[in-house]
Order: C-alpha cells, then structure tokens, then sequence
C-alpha cells in the first residue's frame, strides 16, 4: 500500500508537469523542457523515495516522447539525434532517482544514527549518574517513548513481601492509569510463572537467583518495527534493566556493610566485656573475698569501711559504663530528645565540678566571662557532656597537670573550651576519636580505663542540640575540645 501511494505521487507529478508545459506552450519557450521532467525525477527521489523516481523517470520518458518529440502523439522517433537525446534523457533520469534516494537514505540513516546515539547517551548518562532510582528509570522509559511508536512503558520491582512497586511508567496519552496498569502487569506476572516470560514487551530482571522485578514495553497496534528500532528498544530496556540490578547491589552491599558493623560492634562489645568489665570486677571480687575470710570479732572497722567504698566505687563503675552503652542505644537510635529550657552556663558548669573530688578541683581552672547569656539547653545532658571532657582530661593527663575550662560568646553561638595537657591525638587518629568504641592506640596496653564511647555520646548529645564538639591539637602539647551551642530563646 506504502508503494503504491509512492507510484502514484510520481504519476500525478508526471501528469503536472506535461499539463503545465502544454497549458503554457514551454516547449516553444524553453530550448529544452526536458530539464523540467528532470526535475520532478530529482525532487521525487530526494522527498518520496526510489521507487517514485524510478516510476517518473520511465514515465517522463514516454511523455516527453509522446508530446513533444515529432512526430507527436506517436512513440516512435524518425531522427537518430532525438533517438540518442531520448536513451541520454532515460538514462540520465533514472541515475538521478537512484542518486537522489540513495542521498535521501542516507541522509535519513544519519539521523537515524544521531538519534540511536543521542538517546543510548542519555539513557547511560542516566545509568552512571547520581539520580535516584525513579529518575534514571523514568530518563530511560523517556528515552524509548522518543525512539518507539509506544502506548504505555513501566517498570516494576518487588518488595520484601514480594508486593509489586511500580517503579516508573510513561504513556502515548501522558496520563498513565495506575491501576489498570498493574492490573495488566500481574497478568504478565502470571504467564511469567507459566513459563513464557520470554513474551516480547516483557523483561524479567534477575537478581541473585531471584526476580528482581520487570519492564513492561506495549507498542501502538499496528506498529512496525525495523530491525533498527527492534535492536535500540532492547538496548534501552538493558539500561532499565541495568539499573535496577545496580538498586539490588547497592542493596545487598548495604546489607554487607550493615553486617559487617554488626560484626564490629559484637568485637568491640566482646572486648570491652572482657577487658574494661573484668577489672572492677575483680577489685569487687577481691573486696569481697577480703571481707569472708575476716570474722566479724577480727575486721577492723576502718578496713571494712575502705573495702566496702572499694565495692561501691567499682559498682558504680560498672553501672557507668552500662548506662553509657544504654545512652549511646538510644541516641543512635533517635529515641531521645533534649528537653530544652533557659538555663546558666555557670551554674552547670558548677554542677558538674561538685561531682568531682578536692583533690580533681585542685587541678581544675574555670574562666567564665562576668556577662555570660542565658542558654537554651537540656542542663542534665549538657552538664555530662562536661563531666565527661573533663573526666578525659584528668584522667589522661599528668597528675601535676592542670586541666582548664574557658567560656566565651562568639557571634551567636556560646563557645565551651576544655584544654588539657595529656598525650593527645596523632593527625591520623584525630578523625575517629569521636566513634564509638574507638581508643587511642597507644592507650590500649595501658591500665588506664575506658570503654571508647564517652566521646561519641558527648559528639551526639551536642549534635542533637544543634551544636557541635570538635578537637584540636594545643599547642605545647595536649588536646582543646570545644563544645559550641547556639544561644536561642525557647519560642
């Protein structure tokens, strides 16, 4: 049917063309009307196509001998000069079809190719780029509505309960009817498990053994394709493909590395069980045993007393350390939040200094500024933030060394400085002594205690304050960790 609308374009054009000469009498005008039936042949061959060119060139060739060659209205030809210029003409028409729609073809082919080219570029850009899921998904399906006569496109993927998700679609209409839409996908779903989901229009993506999900191609009826199309619809529908595949790796290393910290934390978990908990547990234990070999009528007073403060200190230790696993739990788990109200940095600061000993607060220097505002904060929490720096800093510094506390107000934000001159931290452990269960290697064969944590509980209790707990290198030696709070009014 194609063809024959092609032929009969290169009739009509024929049929035009003679009318015009002889309604206009060009034959006697022009030294050679011939020109003109080229002409048609040319453009029919660039526009219509080879067969158009070659129905016209045949065509002009016998209307240009019928009509304007003497004897008129009669095919055959007395001279042997008009003989030759009609075989020239006939030959000289028919190349210029053939030239004319091979430049037509490959003219088309080129821009066959940009847009094959154009649309696997963006269709690649979309699989290597940083988009989510949905946007590269829905980049490829736009990409295959561009290049195929297409009625609706969607891809699917599974839950964890195997609930189908439509991931993305695309319709000819613009408006995709959701429902009817998966009400058809699950009957390729069922035929799928019938063991033809080798159907054409339908892609199952495996992953792992399992199906993944699915893209769903359904062309235009009565649409044709070229091999041309067949080959870059199925290269678009790899790239959705392929994206989905990604999805499940991206996935399945998630869960690598979720194990992976499970299994860090279990180590760390085991080793601070058996090394942190076991000595005060053996200080108790020691305690105790003291205290039963003793009879009533035997233990002095004095000594009793100082074994049973023994027992209570390393309980309380214990209980420390449990309570700050329990803490960090519910931080990580965003089960806390600060209950926040105006309180005075000082007073908190003087809070947390009571909890410590004459002989701590020897060592301890505050310096606060005499018009210090007001903060917006949870006092509890704050107050062991500070307890915990400054237990650090006691704790890993030289007895004779002394630890101090600086406040000052910058812009906005309250700035809480603790400086201490302890061992510090090398440039390549600076970055993780926030993380949980992290020490310092150079502590860890030392009879200094500690669990590893006190600091990512600080690092998450000012985070959730809307600060922030930094460390630098002092200079001279020893660490400056400062707290930084915004100072706001409760609205």
């Amino acid at each position: 049917m194609r063809q024959l609308w092609k032929h009969g374009i290169g009739i009509a054009s024929v049929i035009f063309v003679t009318g015009l000469i002889t309604v206009f009498h060009l034959d006697s005008v022009l030294a050679n009307v011939s020109m003109l039936y080229l002409l048609v042949v040319f453009l029919l061959g660039l526009y219509v196509g080879r067969s158009a060119a070659v129905v016209s060139s045949l065509l002009s060739f016998a209307a240009f001998d019928w009509f304007f060659v003497e004897p008129k209205h009669t095919l055959s030809v007395h001279s042997a000069s008009e003989v030759l210029a009609l075989c020239m003409f006939l030959l000289v028409s028919t190349i210029t079809g053939q030239l004319t729609s091979r430049v037509r073809a490959a003219a088309a082919e080129a821009r066959q190719r940009q847009t094959e080219t154009e649309t696997l570029a963006k269709a690649s850009w979309a699989v290597s780029s940083q988009l989510t899921t949905e946007q590269a998904l829905t980049e490829v399906l736009e990409q295959l509505h561009r290049v195929a006569d297409i009625d609706t496109a969607a891809v699917i993927s599974f839950d964890q309960d195997g609930k189908v998700l439509l991931r993305a679609s695309i319709s000819s209409s613009g408006d995709t009817d959701k429902k009817s839409l998966l009400a058809e996908i699950d009957k390729h779903l069922v035929s799928a498990r019938g063991d033809s989901s080798s159907e054409r229009g339908w892609t199952p993506v495996a992953h792992g053994g399992n199906q993944a999900g699915a893209v769903y191609v359904k062309l235009n009826d009565k649409t044709e394709e070229s091999e041309e199309q067949k080959r870059l619809i199925d290269a678009l529908i790899n790239h959705a493909v392929v994206i989905l595949q990604r999805e499940e790796l991206m996935k399945e290393q998630s869960r690598t590395q979720a194990l992976k910290e499970a299994d860090k934390l279990k180590t760390a978990l085991l080793s601070m069980v058996s090394h942190d908990f076991r000595s005060p547990l053996t200080g108790i234990k020691a305690a105790v045993s003291a205290l039963l070999q003793e009879s009533p009528q035997e233990l002095d007073s004095a000594e009793a007393k100082q074994l049973l403060q023994g027992i209570e200190q390393e309980a309380d230790r214990i209980n420390r350390m449990v309570g700050n696993i329990l803490n960090l739990s519910r931080l990580e788990a965003d089960a806390w939040k600060p209950h926040l109200e105006s309180s005075s940095l000082s007073e908190i600061i003087g809070s947390a200094l009571a909890s410590f000993s004459a002989e701590d607060n020897k060592r301890i220097t505050v310096r606060l500024p005499r018009d210090l505002a007001e903060v917006t904060v949870d006092p509890v929490q704050i107050e062991q933030v500070i307890k915990n720096l400054i237990e650090n800093a006691l704790k890993y510094s030289e007895k004779d060394s002394l630890v101090e506390i600086s406040v000052s107000t910058l812009d906005d934000e309250v700035v809480l400085s603790v400086l201490d001159r302890g061992i510090g931290v090398t440039p390549e452990d600076a970055g993780r002594i926030f993380e949980r269960f992290y020490r310092n290697p150079r502590l860890k064969e030392t009879a200094t205690p500690g669990v590893g944590i006190g600091l990512a509980i600080c690092k998450a209790l000012v985070e959730a304050h809307h600060g922030s707990l930094t460390m630098v290198p002092r200079v001279g030696g020893g660490s400056v960790f400062e707290v930084k709070l915004p100072i706001e009014k409760i609205s």
